[in-house]
């Protein structure tokens, strides 16, 4: 029995020795455990973090994308005003070159006209003195008229009178002779 008993001594020291193992195991497993544990905490928490970002991403994407499509509907909006805008500037330059044209043409018109009513003036100056100096040779020649007929007048007078002293001369020297 006794050399059962250190059998056994041997064996239950060996099956000792074995759970000192298996406990020293289970220590180190459980080491393992917990320090698995805070990393899979700590990666837990790193997930949230990740999560969080995402989601705040996810929302400044959603709100860039809202930017964005507002921002290419006014672009759209401001290339249509500007094409609009473009053709307004463009039938207003056009009407300006017109209106340029028709003042250009006015001008021309203007200083045509003006150099016809000088040119008229001037016509009418060189007749206006035409006609003064015709009205003074009227004058002259009816004065001259005046004249020629007092002296046509005085020399009928003096023919009458001339007439009627030859009538009386040869009246007398009928008489005379007779």
């Amino acid at each position: 029995m006794a050399a059962e008993v250190k059998n056994h001594g041997g064996s239950i020291n060996v099956v000792k020795k074995d759970i000192q193992d298996l406990e020293l195991s289970i220590q180190k497993v459980e080491q393992d455990k917990a320090g698995r544990d805070h990393n899979v905490s700590s990666l837990n928490d790193e997930i949230a973090q990740q999560d969080a970002v995402i989601n705040k991403l996810n929302k400044e994407k959603k709100h860039i994308s809202e930017n964005q499509a507002k921002s290419s509907e006014d672009l759209q909006s401001a290339d249509e005003k500007v094409a609009h805008l473009t053709s307004v500037k463009s039938k207003l330059e056009s009407t300006l070159d017109e209106i340029e044209g028709s003042v250009e043409k006015e001008k021309r018109s203007r200083g045509n006209l003006e150099k016809e009513r000088r040119k008229m003036e001037g016509e009418l100056k060189l007749c206006q003195d035409q006609v003064a100096e015709l009205e003074r040779e009227k004058r002259n020649v009816e004065n001259m008229l005046t004249l020629k007929d007092k002296d046509a007048s005085s020399l009928v007078l003096k023919l009458e009178d001339d007439q009627a002293l030859v009538a009386k001369s040869q009246k007398g020297i009928k008489e005379i002779q007779g």
